[in-house]
């Protein structure tokens, strides 16, 4: 990335400086650099944790699509989708919203920012599909009838999105955070991320959801917790 005419306080105690315009730096480029870092870690083990969660989802829901002797484990689809609704919702949507949006404010690239325009587009749809999905499960669990193909259909809705969602983001977004974001714009979304972290309601709900995801993929092995 190119520095020029970015300002960098240096030789200070503090980790962030507000000067009287209200914009924020960070005080040395090497907590630049481990800012930066810190916010790719996050987005990256998000998308490899949901990764797995697709595929465990996947599994499961072969045993439909499959004339095979077990029944798909309704415990774990639900718990599944549980998670897959609720961390992005909470947690990874926001941040990627937070950065792409600054991103596109920052970006002279028209085709990076139409990307950016339909990927954010997407969040929705799929917080919107999951939904719908779930409801599909809530009610096989409570007996009521909802035909298989019905299920799969909109499993099949789902996947293909966000599996797209995900493809896109990993190529052709995440790639370009480091060229399109100031210093200041890491220094205000990493304080972000540290006053998310204080939230007691907030870390008890990511305690939450990291176990859900440890059980959910209790057969896999090698998976890191989420951050």
């Amino acid at each position: 990335m190119n520095l020029a005419g970015t300002m960098i306080l240096v030789n200070t105690p503090i980790a962030h400086v507000v000067n009287p315009e209200d914009r924020v730096y960070i005080t040395t480029l090497s907590q630049w650099e481990i800012a930066m870092s810190r916010l790719l870690d996050r987005l990256k083990n998000d998308h490899k944790h949901l990764k797995c969660l697709l595929d465990r989802l996947d599994q499961e829901m072969a045993y439909y699509r499959q004339d095979e002797s077990r029944s798909p484990k309704l415990l774990v689809i639900l718990d599944a989708l549980d998670y897959i609704r609720t961390w992005p919702e909470h947690f990874h949507h926001p941040l990627e919203d937070r950065v792409f949006s600054m991103m596109h404010a920052r970006s002279t690239d028209p085709e990076l920012r139409d990307v950016i325009d339909r990927v954010r587009a997407q969040h929705k749809n799929l917080e919107a599909l999951t939904q719908k999905l779930g409801a599909d499960f809530n009610a096989i669990v409570n007996d009521q009838v909802v035909p298989i193909e019905t299920v799969m259909q909109d499993y099949r809705r789902y996947i293909d999105l966000q599996l797209e969602h995900l493809a896109c983001e990993n190529q052709f977004i995440l790639p370009m955070i480091d060229a399109c974001l100031l210093p200041e714009d890491i220094a205000i979304i990493d304080k972000e991320l540290d006053d998310q972290y204080r939230e007691m309601g907030t870390q008890q709900l990511r305690n939450e959801y990291a176990e859900l995801y440890h059980f959910v993929v209790d057969d896999q092995k090698e998976i890191s917790q989420p951050v």
